[in-house]
C-alpha cells in the first residue's frame, strides 16, 4: 500500500501557504505521491508538483515511490517532455546539439 500525503504532512516539510491550500482543495483527504503530483501537474502547478517529490525522496519515506526520478515515471516519460519536440526534436537533435554550438566555434 502506497503511503499518502496529507495536509498535516504538508505543513510539517514547510508548504508555502498557496501550495498547501491548492494541494487542499485538490486532496482534502491526502493521496499517494504519483496521484498527487499528477493532479498537482493537470491542475497546472508542476513546481508544486516537483516541490513535493523532492521533499518525499529526501524524507527517506517515499524511497519506493521515488526511486526512479520525478520525470521518469507515469505519463511524463512518455509524453511530450520525453519523446516529443523538446528531446527528439530541434533542441536536441538540431542546430543546438550538432550545429555550430556544439561542433563550431564555440566548442
Amino acid at each position: 500500500m502506497s503511503k499518502i500525503i496529507t495536509p498535516r504532512l504538508l505543513k510539517s516539510w514547510g508548504a508555502c501557504s498557496e501550495g498547501y491550500e491548492g494541494f487542499c482543495r485538490l486532496f482534502p483527504e491526502g493521496a499517494d505521491l504519483k496521484t498527487a503530483t499528477d493532479g498537482l501537474i493537470a491542475d497546472g502547478h508542476m513546481s508544486w508538483a516537483e516541490w513535493l517529490f523532492n521533499h518525499a525522496r529526501s524524507s527517506g519515506d517515499f524511497a519506493a515511490e521515488t526511486a526512479e526520478g520525478f520525470l521518469n515515471t507515469g505519463d511524463q516519460n512518455t509524453g511530450d517532455q520525453n519523446t516529443g519536440h523538446r528531446n527528439t526534436g530541434d533542441q536536441n537533435t538540431g542546430h543546438r546539439n550538432t550545429g555550430h554550438r556544439n561542433t563550431g566555434h564555440l566548442n
